[in-house]
């Protein structure tokens, strides 16, 4: 019964913790998977992917990167809906790039027609800038995301 009091007290404070900080809670489950604010989900799947699952979400987001899930998350939790589809655009973009990216690779290493190893390397060169500055305006909003997560954190532990 000593036992059942504390477990009983444990979850009371839990709920009260988690209800009073539901703006800042991340948390890793047991199975590897996250629980952003209260509302949102995010898995990985067998393709190295990070599914985002929410309740008024009907199909699944994807992204390539767990950072830019959470960053999505705290984009639409913070009401702020062009960043977060900003965001998921840059990733899927670059996803997409850095696939094309190793697939002109490969063929430009199995061809041996150097006209052909030239038109591959173009477009690679090409691809890779490209990428380079999604990267850059990807990682401003990342950026941005954890300037206000230091800034709610530090006003909460005031």
């Amino acid at each position: 019964t000593e036992q059942k009091i504390l477990k009983t007290i444990f979850d009371f404070y839990e709920k009260d913790f988690l209800q009073n900080h539901k703006n800042l809670s991340i948390f890793r489950n047991p199975d590897g998977s996250y629980e952003l604010y209260g509302k949102y989900t995010i898995t990985s799947n067998k393709h190295k992917k990070w599914v985002l699952d929410y309740p008024s979400n009907i199909k699944p987001k994807t992204f390539y990167n767990i950072k830019n899930a959470v960053s999505w998350c705290i984009f639409d939790n913070k009401n702020r809906i062009n960043e977060a589809n900003r965001l998921e655009q840059l990733d899927q973009k670059i996803d997409s790039l850095t696939a094309s990216i190793k697939l002109h690779n490969t063929l430009m290493d199995t061809t041996n027609d150097i006209d052909t190893k030239m038109i591959y390397f173009s477009k690679m060169t090409q691809e890779e800038y490209t990428r380079n500055c999604l990267l850059q305006e990807l990682n401003s909003l990342n950026n941005t995301v954890f300037y206000w997560q230091t800034r709610e954190f530090k006003s909460q532990n005031k």
